[in-house]
């Protein structure tokens, strides 16, 4: 994958035209914020029918150490972090969270309705 010029625009904010609701048993959504580092290049695909979809892996500094969290991002929001996100790059993520059981193992991903790219922390 070639690497992509850092020099674009920031912040960048851009939310999707349509935002899908996933309701807790109480009816509302678990809304988060995070704010972290890519550990690396976001990954780009397409489903079946040809929706996109990326995956970004964010280093979150805690109380705890860091704690790494995946965030998942649809449609044009997608192709744009894919396009201009790259390892090492701040960002904000607005979105929900979702709980995923695979073999055994449970694990949350944020579900992003909006990416703030920004800035590099000043030194």
């Amino acid at each position: 994958m070639a690497r992509k010029s850092p020099s674009q625009p920031a912040p960048v904010t851009l939310e999707p035209a349509v935002e899908r609701k996933s309701a807790t048993p109480s009816g509302s959504a678990t809304r988060v914020t995070v704010t972290g580092r890519l550990v690396a290049d976001p990954e780009l695909r397409y489903t079946a029918s040809g929706i996109p979809v990326s995956r970004l892996r964010l280093a979150v500094r805690g109380t705890e150490g860091v704690l790494f969290q995946d965030v998942v991002t649809w449609n044009r929001l997608a192709e744009v972090t894919a396009e201009y996100l790259v390892k090492g790059r701040r960002v904000r993520v607005e979105g929900r969270l979702r709980g995923r059981t695979w073999a055994g193992l449970w694990d949350v991903e944020v579900i992003a309705s909006a990416v703030e790219f920004l800035p590099p922390r000043a030194a």
